[in-house]
């Protein structure tokens, strides 16, 4: 399982994403769904290390 708990990123001093929980199962199928600019990439990047995040 993947969980993480109340992340946030700012870029250059402007906050992208804010106070974000998420989770994934094993074996479950999951999605991350937006509108174009909602954070989803900056999400997925904070939850592999690419990004710092609070």
């Amino acid at each position: 399982m993947i969980e993480a708990r109340d992340i946030s990123v700012a870029i250059g001093g402007r906050r992208i994403v804010s106070h974000v929980d998420f989770a994934a199962q094993p074996g479950a199928v999951s999605a991350i769904v937006g509108p174009n600019g909602s954070g989803k990439t900056t999400l997925l990047k904070a939850l592999t290390g690419e990004f710092a995040y609070t």
